[in-house]
């Protein structure tokens, strides 16, 4: 029964939204109607941001069914034309619901089934056995699946642009959505994992750009504080300042709520798929977090997390050691970080001038821009 409703919420929610998101490009004289995010992503006709809007106000009205939308616009961009149904998760002491999250092949119909924890869901995600491994929208070929792939990690980093002021810390949307990817990054299925995983980290790293930017608001805020306390003298109350107060306290609190947020995809996700038998999925691992040590090295530029790319700098895959220098460049390019980076100089540096013989010509010639700006 909630699964039937679910599934009915959902159909009239793309009816009802239809109108909202006509494309109304003709196509072989036809009107071609984008329903599903995933549809309007792929078609790129319109702003991400309009699109996310349009998601966001969706998600205030109902967010439950707004949410089975974005679910469903994850397991698309996999390339499964599957099924989802999804079922309210009763009680967090079910245990037997924990041991049920499986993947499993029935032989008699031909359908794989996956059944994972989506918070507040169990979702079962069905699709046929014979769903190509090689065949889904991140590495399919040709201009349209490459403009594919921008869109969705646009779409990933305007999502927390957009929510940032409303419903990104609701303790309901982004555990959701953390949940979802986490479960779908440890599947069998490669679409599933090399999909999830690229979402993940661009969303992490969406996370990782509002955190600077809260942080450069705070700095600011707490000089109009105290510019402000200032002027008030003796007891006079000053609803400016109260205004201000407040504000700080807001602002003080805002960053743990994404930190946890940060933390959470790192340890479900990057822990686990950087080291993916997946070459593609390793270098995006790599790629995203060579840029957060970049636009947040008071977090992430320290040991504790420099330790994953100097250990990939042996990964088998030319892409993944490519992704590891062109990281480092990024870091050892800003006189200011270099400093932070004399133990991973230390421990690494013989690694680094021996790939300047990769038996990669790119490797080769990265590794030796590398040891120049080490040098400098």
């Amino acid at each position: 029964k909630g699964k039937r409703k679910i599934r009915e919420q959902c159909e009239n929610r793309r009816r009802n939204s239809s109108s909202s998101r006509r494309s109304n490009q003709p196509q072989n004289g036809d009107v071609v109607e984008a329903v599903t995010l995933f549809e309007v992503v792929s078609m790129g006709k319109r702003a991400m941001q309009s699109v996310v809007d349009d998601w966001v106000e969706a998600y205030k009205k109902d967010r439950d069914v707004a949410l089975l939308d974005l679910i469903n616009f994850f397991i698309q961009c996999s390339g499964c034309q599957g099924m989802v149904t999804a079922e309210m998760f009763q009680s967090l002491q079910n245990c037997d619901v924990m041991q049920k999250m499986t993947e499993t092949f029935d032989e008699e119909t031909g359908l794989q089934y996956k059944k994972f924890m989506a918070y507040p869901w169990i979702l079962t995600v069905t699709w046929p056995v014979d769903m190509d491994n090689e065949d889904y929208p991140l590495v399919k070929p040709g201009s349209y699946w490459k403009k594919f792939r921008a869109n969705f990690c646009e779409f990933n980093a305007v999502l927390i642009q957009q929510c940032q002021c409303s419903i990104l810390s609701d303790s309901y949307l982004m555990d959701t959505i953390i949940s979802l990817l986490t479960g779908l990054a440890d599947s069998m299925v490669r679409a599933f994992r090399h999909t999830s995983t690229l979402a993940a980290m661009k969303l992490l790293t969406a996370l990782v750009n509002l955190n600077l930017s809260l942080d450069a608001s705070k700095r600011n805020l707490e000089r109009l504080y105290e510019v402000e306390k200032s002027r008030t003298t003796g007891k006079r109350t000053n609803s400016r300042l109260d205004q201000l107060e407040k504000k700080r306290k807001e602002y003080e609190q805002k960053p743990l709520e994404i930190e946890n947020m940060m933390n959470a995809i790192f340890r479900g996700i990057f822990l686990q798929r950087y080291r993916d038998i997946i070459p593609e999925i390793r270098a995006i691992c790599i790629e995203e977090m060579g840029s957060w040590m970049k636009i947040y090295p008071s977090t992430f530029l320290n040991d504790s997390y420099l330790k994953y790319i100097g250990w990939m700098l042996y990964d088998k895959q030319s892409e993944v050691r490519l992704k590891c220098l062109q990281g480092l460049q990024g870091i050892y390019d800003q006189k200011e970080l270099v400093s932070k980076m004399d133990l991973f100089s230390s421990r690494f540096k013989d690694r680094i001038m021996s790939m300047t013989l990769d038996k990669d010509h790119e490797v080769a010639v990265q590794a030796m821009k590398l040891l120049m700006l080490m040098s400098q």
